[in-house]
């Protein structure tokens, strides 16, 4: 048996998997983020480690377990110095770094990295750090992020594979190499970043015990694209998480300037390319915050019963990725008025994550010729997935699979496809809401809105 092992951003998660890939057992551990700062989102790296502890142990105690493969989140970052940790795990939503970068800045770094320039990032982290903490990265002899603390964890090796180092911003993704240049710009060299390796790269030996190899993966994103079946060239797979991401497979680097993709190793001759929004599934966080008796389950009757009239929803409260990767873009209500009542704002908002959604779709480098599969448990309400679909129009195939990183680091070492349960969705050919073609015009308005809102910020 072996145990795909997800450490992601709000948890960990173990999933063990038997010799045809069904799912034997399973565990979970959460872990807290400290946003006390303005800008600032962290994690106690201990807190980590005793998550990874807390679901391995009675599984390995459980079953025969032979191998665990690695996923873990993109983006973070933690100075280490001779005998403790200068920093927490910064995470990828840490936007502190929107002091020093903006869009369009480097661009030489994202030719480089197919990384854009964005605050999520380690390069912008790096360049914070130089500017405000200048005595951390001279105190500093070693940068990590989420998946060289695990794998030092678990095997005393100090390495990191080709797909999560592809997201920090300093891996020149063309050689496969950390970029000289690149860390010169941010003040470290390469001494102080673990070894590269591959993402089949397999330790022998697990320190929690004897017997069992522990697989290097790659990252959470690449993973779940792997996971979900969207393999081939022409599919896409888009999550809707905490965050909402769009991904496709190619079989060779893809950067495009104009529409500032990212670009990412998956494994030899395989890199995922797409775009990311900041703003999904939190947006709904931040509604209960506004509406404290908000539910999840009461999302489906207000979307179904409500309309939102003109009331169009900017959805950038967590500033943003793709396309703009500005990370001090904000959110707004367009159309507010004072007849408007909090049912129209919450699906208003809503809709907005998915306008977002569908701006993405369009931006695409390449085109959806294969399957589309939309995964994320935003889309649990029939309501809500109906409004997705209308939005979107375009078929897809929602899978309710919650384990596709796990999943994916499993089958990328070794190499079996597996079937999903999926359920074909189409595009509504019946009037809804105010008119399917309601959606359309608005769609385009959004467009246009946001190219307003970014030339009067």
């Amino acid at each position: 048996m072996r145990i795909g092992l997800d450490v992601g951003t709000t948890s960990c998660k173990a999933v063990v998997f038997n010799d045809v890939f069904e799912i034997v057992d399973s565990r979970k551990s959460n872990y807290t983020t400290y946003t006390e700062q303005d800008g600032y989102a962290t994690q106690n790296p201990s807190d980590i480690i005793f998550a990874v502890k807390e679901v391995l142990t009675p599984l390995i105690a459980s079953y025969p377990i032979s191998t665990i493969s690695l996923s873990t989140a993109m983006h973070s970052m933690m100075l280490e110095g001779d005998f403790d940790n200068l920093t927490e795990m910064i995470i990828w939503s840490d936007t502190r770094a929107a002091s020093v970068v903006s869009p369009g800045m480097y661009p030489e770094v994202y030719l480089k990295t197919g990384l854009p320039v964005h605050p999520m990032s380690p390069f912008a982290k790096l360049l914070w750090f130089q500017s405000h903490e200048p005595e951390s990265i001279a105190l500093s002899v070693r940068v990590r992020d989420i998946k060289s603390l695990v794998f030092n964890y678990l095997t005393g090796e100090d390495v990191i594979d080709y797909s999560c180092a592809s997201g920090t911003g300093l891996l020149n993704i063309h050689d496969l190499t950390w970029d000289s240049d690149i860390l010169d710009m941010v003040g470290i060299d390469e001494t102080m970043l673990p070894k590269l390796v591959d993402v089949d790269y397999v330790a022998s030996g697990l320190i929690l015990t004897d017997g069992i190899d522990v697989h290097i993966g790659a990252s959470d994103g690449c993973l779940s694209n792997l996971g979900l079946g969207a393999i081939h060239e022409g599919d896409f797979a888009i999550n809707l998480g905490t965050s909402a991401a769009i991904r496709t497979i190619t079989s060779e680097v893809y950067i495009n300037p104009e529409i500032q993709n990212f670009c990412y190793y998956l494994k030899k001759n395989h890199w995922v390319v797409g775009h990311a929004s900041s703003n999904a599934g939190n947006v709904f966080t931040w509604l209960q915050s506004l509406f404290a008796e908000l539910k999840y389950s009461d999302l489906g009757n207000i979307i179904h019963s409500s309309s939102s009239d003109n009331l169009i929803f900017m959805p950038y409260i967590n500033g943003e990725r793709s396309p703009h990767w500005d990370g001090s873009d904000r959110g707004a209500f367009l159309g507010l008025s004072r007849s408007d009542k909090k049912e129209q704002m919450i699906k208003s908002a809503f809709e907005g994550v998915f306008y977002g959604i569908r701006s993405l779709y369009e931006l695409m480098p390449v085109e959806n010729t294969g399957v589309l599969r939309v995964s994320g448990g935003l889309l649990d309400d029939p309501a809500m997935k109906r409004l997705f679909s209308d939005i979107m129009d375009v078929p897809f195939e929602l899978i309710n699979y919650d384990e596709a990183a796990c999943l994916g680091a499993v089958k990328l070492l070794f190499g079996e496809d597996v079937s999903l349960d999926v359920e074909r969705v189409e595009p509504s050919d019946k009037p809804h809401s105010k008119g399917f073609e309601h959606y359309k015009e608005v769609a385009k308005k959004y467009r246009e809105l946001l190219v307003l809102l970014r030339e009067n910020k």
